[in-house]
Order: structure tokens, then C-alpha cells, then sequence
């Protein structure tokens, strides 16, 4: 199996669940758009992600883009190697969401939200998987990380049954600059 060597996916790409590959290596291992693959790093640690049309440029360098959310998801840095294969994804039932920071105020429908959000994108999702979205009501979005699913490893589509779970208690009290000695 070919090692391929992780750049930045175009800003206007991330959050979308996709990779960019080397389109000889797409060529070589007959894989196309659309597909989805699985990504692999030295550590055993892996994501499945859809393959999204390949940059021309990248012809014959090796590349695989990935977006800041899924390098976090598999704790790699750019440059990282990483093994590459194609896989089947079958639609997710059921997804536990952790969200990243308190969101409970935000929106009362999330669960839903986030349904219709990851659905559209047909967002590929494992365990351990860091998925971003931008929440109504906010100037930006937050982070949610996959803490469990069934199966082990799919899409997410519109009949997906997500539940969020916080590892944390919201509104609890967060350490502050004060707490660890301010800023000076």
C-alpha cells in the first residue's frame, strides 16, 4: 500500500468531510470522486472521509488534503504520512455528539439541525471523528466530536437518529485567565 503525505485542504473545502488525492494515485487505485476511503497514520489511528475531485496540480506529488477537523481527528500534523484505501460506508443509524463548548442555549432543535446540516453534506462519520458545524444564532459554528455510533463507521443521512451528549456540564465554570496566574 502507497503512503501519501497530508497538505492543507483548500479553505473553501474544509468542514465538508472530504479529502483531495493525488490523481495518479486516484488512477492507480481506482478510485474516483465521490468514493469513500479510509484514511490511516503510523498510530493506527483513521477517519473515513469522501474523495472529492483532485487539484490538477497535485498530479505525482503524493498528496492527500486533509481539513484542519480531520487531521484533529486523527492527531496528525501536515506532512504526516498516511495509508489510503478505499472502503464502503453504509448509512449511519444512530450518532452520539459531543459538542466542544456549551451550545445548550443555542438552538432547541439541534439534534435536528444537525441532521439536516451533516445529511446534506452526506458527512462521513467514525468514531473519534471531529465534525464542525455553523449553528443558527451564531456568529460562528462549534465542533462536535463522535463518542459513539452505529455501525461502526458510515454516512451520515437524513433517517440518522443523533444524540448529543456533553462530557461536560454546561454553564459549568470554565478555568480562567485569572485562575491559572492573568496574563502577566
Amino acid at each position: 500500500m502507497s503512503l501519501l503525505r497530508i497538505e492543507p485542504m483548500p479553505v473553501g473545502e474544509s468542514a465538508k468531510g472530504l479529502v483531495m488525492l493525488d490523481p495518479a494515485f486516484m488512477s492507480h487505485e481506482k478510485i474516483k470522486a465521490g468514493d469513500v476511503v479510509e484514511v490511516t497514520t503510523g498510530f493506527s489511528k483513521s477517519i473515513i472521509a469522501r474523495v472529492s475531485p483532485p487539484l490538477p496540480a497535485d498530479k505525482d506529488t503524493g498528496y492527500i488534503r486533509l481539513d484542519q477537523y480531520q487531521t484533529q481527528s486523527i492527531k496528525c500534523m501536515l506532512g504526516d504520512p498516511v495509508e489510503v484505501e478505499k472502503t464502503v460506508a453504509e448509512s449511519l443509524e444512530k450518532v452520539v455528539l459531543s459538542p466542544l463548548m456549551d451550545v445548550s442555549h443555542l438552538i432547541s432543535d439541534l439534534e435536528d439541525y444537525l441532521v439536516k446540516t451533516f445529511s446534506a453534506l452526506k458527512m462521513p462519520a467514525c468514531k473519534r471523528t471531529v465534525l464542525f458545524a455553523k449553528l443558527p444564532g451564531s456568529a460562528s459554528g462549534t465542533r462536535f466530536k463522535v463518542v459513539d455510533l452505529k455501525p461502526a463507521q458510515g454516512i451520515i443521512t437524513e433517517s440518522t437518529i443523533i444524540e448529543i451528549k456533553y462530557l461536560f456540564t454546561p454553564g459549568e465554570a470554565q478555568v480562567t485567565f485569572e485562575d491559572v496566574g492573568g496574563l502577566g
